[in-house]
């Protein structure tokens, strides 16, 4: 009889990284920096990475816009009648939102590294969680609903 060589047991992968025990890199410290650095590790996970310069001054860019809408709603408010006036602000408000978490999301606020170490901005959805349901007021004042029916 033949005897069988006995090869070492491979250790089977997880169908998800989630799950593994592997080492991670830590979480990036400065999101301000000027480079990528998502680079594939030995385990095969990817090491920290941080924004880019252009990934930041776009959202330096989505505040100024956010900022400047804000601005905007409010000073055109100043025309109109108090039910009117009331669509406004909440305009208003939603762009202010928005300015904020973008501004820290720029700031390297409301963000984390995911499983793989690239970067989360769970800010974002922090933001939506505010102005969605204030997106659905200003549709509604937008179609003529009155205020006392939407709140």
């Amino acid at each position: 009889q033949r005897q069988q060589r006995e090869q070492p047991e491979q250790p089977q992968q997880p169908p998800f990284p989630f799950f593994t025990n592997q080492q991670r890199s830590p979480p990036p410290t400065n999101l301000l920096t000027t480079e990528a650095t998502a680079t594939p590790t030995s385990g095969g996970a990817y090491a920290a990475s941080t924004p880019t310069t252009f990934g930041v001054a776009v959202l330096w860019v989505a505040f100024v816009c956010m900022a400047l809408s804000t601005l905007y709603f409010i000073s055109q408010s100043a025309g109109y009648d108090i039910e009117m006036r009331k669509f406004h602000y909440v305009s208003a408000g939603i762009t202010a939102i928005a300015a904020l978490a973008y501004m820290c999301m720029a700031l390297g606020i409301g963000v984390s590294a995911d499983p793989y170490g690239r970067s989360f901005y769970w800010g974002r959805y922090l933001d939506w969680t505010f102005t969605t349901p204030l997106l659905l007021v200003d549709l509604g004042l937008l179609a003529g609903v009155h205020w006392n029916e939407l709140t």
